[in-house]
């Protein structure tokens, strides 16, 4: 069953879901999560500390609008909102594969408007 969060970066507010994947799952059992993120494009990422266990094996790199998900390599927790620099046109495109872990929405404008940094949390709404 899909989990509701809360995303907040800066000031800025967004909503939405985990999905019922093992990554979504193991990723929920961390939250509330607080964490700093760089910009990659319209994508922020950040560390989550430590690997996630039991992965689902699907992964992509061709995202959506307001995907979540997590990057392996990277202990990463990533949001895409926008063409990163991996895109060749609007869709965002992950810098490699990625397990998508859930979905937002909320203000774009407001989220583009954020800079190199932004200080997130991630908690069940």
């Amino acid at each position: 069953m899909p989990i509701q969060v809360t995303l907040t970066l800066d000031s800025v507010p967004l909503s939405g879901w985990l999905s019922d994947s093992d990554t979504a799952r193991a990723m929920a059992t961390r939250l509330p999560l607080e964490l700093n993120m760089s910009r990659w494009g319209d994508e922020y990422y950040g560390s989550i500390g430590a690997s996630l266990k039991n992965l689902s094996s699907e992964t992509q790199q061709t995202m959506g609008v307001g995907d979540l998900a997590y990057w392996e390599p990277g202990t990463a927790f990533c949001l895409f909102f926008g063409p990163t620099p991996a895109s060749s046109g609007d869709k965002p495109v992950a810098a490699g594969p990625v397990h998508l872990v859930g979905s937002v929405e909320g203000d774009w404008k407001a989220v583009k408007a954020l800079g190199g940094t932004v200080h997130a949390v991630l908690e069940i709404s």
